[in-house]
């Protein structure tokens, strides 16, 4: 009867917690491991249930313990933070316990683990995405710089990218300023090329997209964006940076 049955888990980066229960729910203790000690546990463990929140590395572990043999559920943190016993006292702990409590709810939603396909595909996007929010912030920060020296080029990209190679030897700026333009259209370039890179891979993402294992009901946004045109020709303010543009001079 005292069969470990059910497992809250607690991921974190260094440190995995867990809490196990038998079949009445029953806390039977809880455990710190490592990465590997925790690989190494649960697979000596007989087949059980673990929670586990969508959390980084949780689409990892949820793969593994399937291969294991084991039934691992994930659940988003804002269904498991009610079952919390103190809410102010967080800790690793308190947290798998909530876990362990939550997952054996009857009424819980459960979130669908994710292939390797699935997860790539999904790395591709949050890699462009973070590629596109550092072009954006990089192009804000030197209008920005350029204000405080009372240039203001507006707010078209495409303006602003063209102006670039100019302020390089613009007198209003001073002299040890000056560099600053050069490395920035520098960065963009490289910023360019790795989005450019991404376009070029959409058509092998829409195969992967197209794919049955990707029509879940949980659709990646790439799987969404695979469809749209933008992904298959890189933006003006690309084009221009990596001069196929006829607008760049």
């Amino acid at each position: 009867m005292n069969e470990i049955t059910t497992v809250g888990v607690d991921l974190a980066k260094e440190v995995i917690v867990v809490c196990a229960a038998d079949a009445q729910g029953r806390r039977r203790y809880f455990k710190q491991l490592s990465f590997q000690g925790f690989a190494e546990w649960a697979v000596n463990l007989p087949r059980c249930t673990f929670g586990m929140e969508a959390c980084s590395t949780a689409h990892h572990w949820g793969r593994f313990l399937s291969a294991h043999g084991h039934t691992p559920k994930l659940m988003a943190a804002e269904f498991v933070a009610p079952f919390r016993k103190s809410q102010g006292a967080k800790n690793d702990r308190n947290d798998a316990q909530a876990i362990l409590i939550a997952v054996r709810q009857p009424d819980m939603r459960f979130v669908s683990i994710k292939s390797v396909d699935q997860q790539a595909m999904l790395a591709w996007h949050r890699t462009r995405s973070g590629y596109q929010v550092e072009r954006t912030a990089l192009l804000n920060r030197t209008r920005g710089l350029l204000a405080e020296f009372g240039i203001w080029i507006g707010r078209s990209t495409a303006v602003l990218l063209r102006q670039l190679p100019q302020l390089r030897e613009d007198p209003r700026l001073p002299e040890h300023f000056r560099p600053i333009p050069s490395s920035t259209l520098e960065h963009l370039k490289c910023l360019a090329q790795c989005i450019a890179e991404f376009v070029g891979r959409a058509g092998q993402i829409k195969e992967i997209a197209a794919a049955p294992i990707a029509r879940t009901r949980l659709k990646s946004p790439l799987a969404v964006d695979s469809g749209d045109s933008k992904l298959d020709c890189p933006s003006t303010g690309i084009r221009i940076i990596l001069g196929q543009s006829d607008s760049w001079g």
